[in-house]
């Protein structure tokens, strides 16, 4: 899978408000992964990827323009 440049803080906001359907994905540009959230959200395992999506965001260093590489 490519790395994209995204701005951190929507990102941020995307996985906190919609992060178990998979909206931060389709931000980010990867469609198939967002649909993977999607079809997985009434199971749980969603919310669980996407605990772990918010940490590894807040935890990767932005560059000068607040963009990061997810």
């Amino acid at each position: 899978m490519k790395k994209k440049k995204t701005k951190k803080l929507w990102y941020c906001i995307l996985i906190l408000l919609f992060g178990s359907i998979g909206i931060h994905k389709f931000y980010a540009g990867h469609s198939f992964i967002g649909f993977v959230y999607m079809a997985l959200c009434w199971t749980g395992i969603s919310e669980i990827l996407t605990i772990i999506d918010l940490v590894s965001a807040l935890m990767e260093e932005s560059d000068n323009n607040g963009y990061i590489l997810v």
